[in-house]
């Protein structure tokens, strides 16, 4: 095999331990703490990888050189280099190669710091739901009883109007709505049978006639 056959080999391993270095250990919070020694095991494994192969290359040199010299000069193959194993399985190559692997990854730095963090938004508190306010007990027309004896004006209701847009309440005579004031007395709701007034704090419900 010739050396740019080789050259090309050798590139395109690199290149392709690039990307998945870049791809799969980059990103790493692991390669982050431990970059230096991912970068040394390369090297050593390489170290120890390429002495091994260089030694078993010189005992299969051996063997060839000694069965050419016992082969007749026209059987005799005359490449140089015909000892040697293909390329890929040659562990003197590979000891090479992982010792540049590790000079890669010199160069490679780490990203895993440089992405962006979730951001984290403190919420305030929610302010606990208010307890509604207990609703006073209704009191009719008749009788109201209180610690304080009160007397409560005498409200007539002759009729209800429940429109589409507008309820009405006809009382003593005339048409309330809504919010409107009967005496001193607010106009609170008006139901299809029932129409609540508010009198000095006290709810004073009056029944539609039947």
């Amino acid at each position: 095999m010739n050396i740019w056959t080789r050259l090309g080999i050798s590139v395109a391993l690199a290149a392709m331990f690039c990307i998945a270095a870049s791809e799969m250990l980059q990103p790493t919070q692991f390669y982050e703490q431990h970059k230096l020694l991912v970068i040394v095991t390369f090297v050593i494994i390489g170290a120890v990888v390429s002495g091994v192969g260089v030694s078993v290359n010189r005992r299969i040199k051996a063997r060839y050189v000694a069965s050419q010299a016992a082969l007749a000069e026209e059987d005799r193959d005359n490449d140089p280099r015909g000892w040697e194993p293909f390329l890929l399985f040659n562990m003197a190559y590979w000891g090479v190669m992982a010792v540049v692997f590790g000079c890669i990854l010199v160069f490679l730095v780490p990203t895993y710091t440089k992405r962006s963090q979730p951001k984290v938004v403190a919420r305030a508190p929610e302010p606990a739901a208010k307890k509604p306010a207990p609703t006073p007990p209704p009191v009719t027309n008749a009788i109201v009883h209180t610690n304080t004896p009160l007397q409560i004006p005498r409200f007539k209701l002759q009729g209800i109007t429940i429109r589409a847009a507008t309820r009405s309440a006809l009382i003593d005579g005339r048409t309330y709505f809504v919010d409107d004031f009967v005496q001193d007395a607010k106009v609170t709701s008006i139901d299809t049978y029932t129409v609540v007034l508010e009198w000095r704090g006290i709810s004073v419900v009056l029944q539609a006639p039947r």
